[in-house]
C-alpha cells in the first residue's frame, strides 16, 4: 500500500524541458502512473520550454520540486523543432543549470533534479542539481517524492 507523504493539493512541480520526445514519454508515463495513483490528477505541474519561460516561472511561483534540463533554447523558438530539428538543436545552449543559484536563493527548500547527462567537465562552473536522473524517470521521481510504501 502506498501512502501520500505530502498533501498533493499543496505540491507544485516545474518541469523545464524543451524537446517534444521526452515530453511525449512523460505524458505516457504520467497516464500510466495515474492508473495506480489517481490522486495525481490533483497535482499542479507547470512546464517551461526555454530559459526565459523557466526564469519567469521561478520568479513568480514557489515550487517543491523542479526538473531542470541544462541544454535549452534561450527563448521560445515557435515550431522550429517540428520544422527543422537540426536548426533547433543549433539554437540550444548550456544555460539551464545557470538557474540553480537563483532558484535556491528564492526557494531554498526546493528539490532540483537535473535531467541532463553531463560529465563534470561540462558543468562550466555551474552549481550542480541536488540529484540527476534520466528524463524517462521524471514520473517515477514524482511518485517517489509524493508517496511512500
Amino acid at each position: 500500500m502506498n501512502y501520500l507523504k505530502k498533501n498533493i493539493e499543496n505540491v507544485r512541480i516545474l518541469i523545464i524541458e524543451d524537446q517534444l520526445g521526452p515530453m511525449d514519454v512523460y505524458d505516457i508515463n504520467f497516464d500510466m502512473a495515474k492508473l495506480e495513483h489517481p490522486e495525481l490528477d490533483n497535482l499542479k505541474i507547470d512546464f517551461a520550454t526555454n530559459f526565459l519561460d523557466a526564469k519567469e516561472k521561478i520568479q513568480n511561483e514557489q515550487y517543491d520540486l523542479i526538473f531542470l534540463d541544462h541544454r535549452m533554447p534561450y527563448e521560445d523558438l515557435g515550431d522550429l523543432q517540428k520544422i527543422d530539428f537540426s536548426a533547433f538543436c543549433h539554437k540550444l545552449k548550456n544555460i539551464g543549470y545557470g538557474l540553480i543559484d537563483e532558484i535556491k536563493h528564492k526557494q531554498n527548500k526546493v528539490l532540483i533534479i537535473g535531467t541532463s547527462s553531463l560529465c563534470k567537465e561540462e558543468f562550466d562552473n555551474y552549481t550542480i542539481p541536488d540529484k540527476t536522473i534520466d528524463k524517462d524517470d521524471i514520473v517515477n521521481e514524482i511518485v517517489n517524492f509524493l508517496f511512500t510504501n
